[in-house]
């Protein structure tokens, strides 16, 4: 039978009155995508749950110095720490702490500054130290997922990912997917992970799109550290632009700049240089 209007948007489950028969020996688990989400998932399945989870990614690979940076603040380390302290240290070390959260004027100003151990909230004296916010590049964040997906021996099926679900079986409730290989396989348990263009979204709630809110960033990396280390919020002279500052190490700052633009799907792609350099050249225009 179909999933029920309560089920969870990111995987399809067997029902509980006709499990799988195959369920009560060894799960086939399968995640699409193999990003952040993706790999931290599949640790959790494998160390908390004892399950084998194979995870398809349609990237050739992992690479450096790829993509920005995102701020992880204690909510989300405290589940990095629940499914493996040591994974958790890693991290960290590869994190850059804030110190302070700052609102700027348009001319650089401050509006309001606060140190940042005192808007989080802590369940310990401990956590206050080990669980402060950081920044972090996403491909050192990659890494150090990847590289635990390794030690704990789980595969990740590169240069492939789930096309379609074919299939669900209405008795065992076993899903059948097709990949981009032309392959099919089934498993007891699908999760996706695989962005804002899920195909098992769509395919289970077809209803559900995506919708562009009118905004986009700008996001990049400089090697100018701010005078006060921490996070800020300028905002702008210009009506609908806003922009995030923070560190990810001594010498790094990510700069994310946002800003109203129309709808036009055909620009979302990888641009070439000169391309990109055409579109700073506009942004820049808009931004005086």
């Amino acid at each position: 039978m179909p999933p029920s209007d309560d089920t969870d948007a990111g995987a399809a489950f067997p029902t509980a009155a006709t499990p799988s028969p195959s369920l009560a020996a060894s799960p086939r688990v399968v995640i699409s995508g193999g990003g952040i989400a993706g790999l931290l998932l599949a640790l959790a399945l494998k160390r908390l749950l004892f399950l084998d989870p194979v995870i398809y990614e349609q990237a050739s690979g992992y690479a450096d110095e790829v993509g920005g940076a995102i701020g992880l603040y204690p909510n989300g380390q405290r589940v990095i720490r629940d499914v493996s302290p040591d994974l958790f240290r890693v991290i960290r070390d590869v994190a850059y702490p804030y110190l302070y959260r700052r609102w700027l004027r348009a001319d650089g100003s401050e509006v309001a500054v606060a140190e940042e151990k005192f808007i989080c909230e802590w369940d310990s004296p401990e956590e206050e130290r080990d669980l402060s916010s950081v920044g972090i590049r996403r491909w050192r964040l990659q890494r150090a997922l990847a590289d635990a997906c390794e030690e704990e021996d789980i595969t990740i099926m590169f240069g492939t990912r789930v096309d379609r679900v074919a299939s669900q079986d209405p008795i065992t409730g076993v899903v059948s997917l097709e990949l981009s290989t032309g392959e099919t396989v089934d498993a007891d348990l699908v999760f996706g992970c695989d962005g804002v263009k899920s195909v098992l979204r769509s395919s289970l709630f077809p209803a559900s799109e995506p919708e562009y809110t009118g905004v986009t960033v700008l996001m990049g990396v400089a090697d100018i550290p701010r005078e006060k280390r921490g996070i800020c919020f300028p905002s702008s002279a210009t009506s609908g632009f806003h922009a995030c500052y923070y560190p990810t190490g001594p010498e790094e700052q990510i700069f994310q700049i946002f800003f109203p633009t129309p709808e036009r799907p055909e620009s979302w792609k990888a641009l070439t240089a000169e391309e990109g350099r055409e579109e700073c050249y506009a942004l820049a225009e808009k931004m005086k």
